[in-house]
């Protein structure tokens, strides 16, 4: 929760009947800011984030499938919110 709160996504509420909050309105939320809040950066592979990981990073086939499929992640949980599931789960009978 403490990813969460420090990333602007939930409040706390505090006193007998506090909990957590959304920080923002579900349409601002998308799931990209919750699992980089939660789960940090989506670089399946080192070299992605660190190219002095890897020496053979200039020569290296699979890097550019690797950056291409981090892209469609990002771009893919960039597109929905929170109120778009909430949207779905209200459609469904």
């Amino acid at each position: 929760m403490l990813a969460l709160k420090s990333n602007g996504l939930i409040d706390t509420v505090r006193g007998a009947q506090g909990g957590y909050q959304l920080g923002r309105a579900p349409s601002a939320v998308t799931l990209f800011q919750i699992v980089e809040a939660l789960e940090g950066s989506l670089d399946l592979v080192d070299c992605l984030a660190d190219s002095a990981s890897c020496n053979r990073i200039d020569n290296c086939t699979m890097r550019g499938v690797w950056s291409d499929l981090k892209k469609a992640m990002e771009e893919t949980l960039s597109r929905v919110t929170l109120q778009d599931l909430l949207d779905k789960t209200k459609q469904r009978p």
